[in-house]
C-alpha cells in the first residue's frame, strides 16, 4: 500500500537522497522478518479450530480496570493544568518536548504526564480483552475503560497516535474473535446479540471515527498555521523534504482545491514516508548504533537521565539527514539502533509473529487470543515504526503481558500440533 501510494500520488522529494542501494536494504530487512515467520509457520487445514475454554480474567479485569480509572485521573489532571483542549498551545508543547529530546534535555514534563506515559496504553488491552472474551460485548465498559485513557492521551498531548491505534485494535479484535469462534466449540456459544444492540454499536462506532476524523483534520490545518494549505505546501518542501509538485498535483489543486488536496497529502504522506526515511537512513546513515534509544521511547526516556549528551549526539546525527521527527518503518528504526544485526532482529519478530499465530489457532488456552491483534497491528504498522516503538509500544506490550499472565487458564481438549506439517523442519 506504501509503496502503491508513493508511485500514483505526484511526491516530489526535495533535498534528500533516494538510492537503490536503500531499497536494496530495505527488501533485505522484510526478506528477513518472511524467513523468520516462514520456519515457524505450519500448514493449517480449513477450520482447524481448537476447543477453546474461556480463561478467568477475574484477577486482570480489576487491575485493568483499576489502572484505566487512575489513567484517566491523571490524564485529566495534565489535561486541564497543560493545553485544557486548546490543540494550537497542545502543538506548542509538543514542539517544546521535541525540542528538548533532540538536545537530550529532560522533557519538563509533569509526573501527571509521566504516570499518564505508563498507564493510558492500559486501554488497548481493555479494548482487545472487551471485543475477544465477551460472549456479548458491554459497549460502556469498552467505551469508558478502553476508548477513555486514550482519547483522554490524545486531548492531553495534541497526538493522533492512540486514536489511530486504537481503533485498528479494535478491528483486528473482533477479527481475531470471528475467526477465532466460527465454529461453535466446546463451552463457547456466541449468542447472536438483539437488533437494538447491534444497532447500538453501529451508531456508536460510526460517531467514533466521524469524531476522529474531525480531530485529525483540524490538528492538520492548525499545523498549516496562519497560511492555510496553501502557506503549507509552500513551506513542506524545506522543512518535510517532500512535496507534491508537477501536473497531476496541479490538476488535484484546480479540482479538489488546496484544503482537499493538502488533507490527501498529509494523509498519504504519513503512510509512504516509512519508505522514503528508511531509504535515507539506509542510504546516509553512519552514526553508531543506537541499541533502542532510537526505536523504543521508555529506553530514549532512561538513556537522557542517564547521560543527556550520549542522546543528544545521536539525536543530531538523525536532525543532520532531517529525519529526526519522521516514522522510519519498523526497518529503518532497526537499522539505526542494531545496524546489520538488525537483520537478526527483524527475523526474530518474524519468528515470534509466527508463534503468536500457530498458538493462537491451535492451542487450548485461549489467552493467546490476546496477543493476535497486537502482533497483527505490528506488521500492519511496520510502515511506521516497530511494535515496541509505535506510540508508547514497550508499555503497550506489557500490559497485554501482565494481562496474559493474570488470567487463569481452563484447558481443554487442543488439536494436537504435532499433527500439523510444517513448511520445514527446524533442527
Amino acid at each position: 500500500m506504501s509503496i502503491s501510494l508513493f508511485v500514483m500520488l505526484p511526491f516530489h522529494i526535495v533535498n534528500r537522497e533516494i538510492t537503490v542501494y536503500g531499497f536494496v536494504m530495505l527488501g533485505l530487512f522484510i526478506a528477513a522478518f518472511c524467513t523468520g515467520a516462514w520456519f515457524k509457520t505450519p500448514v493449517i487445514q480449513q477450520r482447524h479450530a481448537a476447543f477453546f475454554q474461556m480463561p478467568d480474567f477475574k484477577r486482570a479485569d480489576n487491575l485493568l480496570m483499576l489502572v484505566s480509572i487512575f489513567s484517566m485521573i491523571v490524564l485529566f489532571i495534565e489535561f486541564r493544568s497543560g493545553s485544557a483542549g486548546d490543540l494550537t498551545a497542545a502543538y506548542e508543547i509538543r514542539s517544546q518536548r521535541s525540542t528538548s529530546l533532540l538536545n537530550g534535555d529532560a522533557s519538563g514534563s509533569s509526573l501527571a504526564f509521566q504516570l499518564g506515559f505508563l498507564t493510558s496504553p492500559v486501554g488497548y488491552t481493555v479494548l482487545v480483552r472487551e471485543i475477544i472474551y465477551r460472549e456479548k460485548i458491554k459497549p460502556l465498559r469498552m467505551i469508558i475503560l478502553g476508548f477513555g485513557p486514550l482519547i483522554l492521551s490524545s486531548l492531553a498531548l495534541g497526538g493522533r497516535g492512540p486514536l489511530l491505534l486504537a481503533f485498528t485494535l479494535a478491528s483486528f479484535a473482533l477479527l481475531t474473535k470471528r475467526t477465532a469462534f466460527a465454529e461453535k466449540v466446546a463451552k463457547v456459544k456466541l449468542r447472536t446479540r438483539s437488533r437494538s444492540s447491534n444497532f447500538f454499536l453501529i451508531t456508536i462506532s460510526v460517531i467514533g471515527v466521524i469524531v476522529a476524523l474531525n480531530y485529525f483534520v483540524t490538528v492538520f490545518f492548525l499545523r498549516a498555521g496562519e497560511g492555510g494549505a496553501a502557506g503549507m505546501f509552500d513551506a513542506i518542501g524545506d522543512a518535510w523534504g517532500v512535496t507534491f509538485d508537477g501536473p497531476v498535483a496541479e490538476a488535484m489543486k484546480a479540482t479538489l482545491g488546496l484544503g482537499i488536496t493538502y488533507l490527501i497529502f498529509v494523509f498519504s504522506w504519513y503512510i509512504v514516508q516509512g519508505i522514503v526515511i528508511a531509504n535515507v537512513l539506509f542510504t546516509s546513515y553512519t552514526g553508531p548504533a543506537q541499541l533502542g534509544i532510537y526505536g523504543i521511547e521508555l529506553a530514549g526516556a532512561v538513556a537522557r537521565r542517564i547521560d543527556s549528551n550520549f542522546v543528544a549526539v545521536r539525536n543530531y546525527s538523525l536532525f543532520d539527514l532531517n529525519v529526526f521527527g519522521f516514522v522510519p518503518s519498523a526497518f529503518g528504526t532497526l537499522y539505526v539502533d542494531y545496524w546489520y544485526f538488525g537483520i537478526l532482529v527483524a527475523a526474530g519478530w518474524g519468528y515470534l509473529t509466527s508463534v503468536v499465530y500457530l498458538r493462537s489457532r491451535t492451542s487450548s488456552d485461549a489467552r493467546w487470543l490476546i496477543a493476535a491483534p497486537f502482533m497483527m497491528q505490528g506488521v500492519l504498522y511496520s510502515g511506521v515504526n516497530t511494535p515496541l516503538g509505535q506510540t508508547n509500544g514497550l508499555v503497550t506490550f506489557s500490559w497485554m503481558i501482565v494481562t496474559f499472565m493474570m488470567a487463569k487458564p481452563r484447558k481443554g481438549k487442543s488439536l494436537n500440533p504435532g499433527s500439523l506439517q510444517p513448511r520445514r523442519k527446524v533442527a
